[in-house]
């Protein structure tokens, strides 16, 4: 199982055209560059096995990635210049915030172990 890089896009797209008050709560529109500079994130931490995330729309002019896979919650939250993540494997919680070009690093690696440990694979659920 991979990412559904057209169907990433394409949301990222639909979620370019919201307009102010989206949420019915006042919340601004999207900025595009947030919608691309999530892409961009999500390129560069996807591994092979990792899956199709939701896209979904924060009212605080963010992205947020989530992936929610036999006892892992990873939600990675994209701004313009900085990513929220918050991690939960099993008893093991992980918040944490880094900047968009220098915290890769960290975030990749719970990636890749959330692969490592097949809790990615959506095959082994029984």
């Amino acid at each position: 199982m991979a990412v559904d890089w057209a169907e990433v896009k394409s949301k990222l797209n639909h979620l370019k055209q919201l307009e102010d008050n989206w949420d019915s709560y006042g919340a601004k529109a999207i900025n595009s560059h947030v919608c691309d500079n999530a892409y961009n994130i999500l390129n560069k931490i996807a591994r092979f096995d990792t899956p199709t995330p939701s896209v979904v729309p924060c009212a605080k002019d963010t992205i947020q990635f989530e992936w929610h896979l036999n006892g892992i919650d990873l939600e990675v939250e994209v701004s313009l210049d900085a990513i929220d993540v918050l991690y939960i494997n099993g008893s093991k919680e992980e918040g944490f915030e880094v900047s968009c070009d220098l915290g890769i690093n960290k975030l990749c690696r719970i990636i890749d172990e959330c692969g490592d440990t097949g809790k990615f694979r959506l095959t082994e659920v029984i």
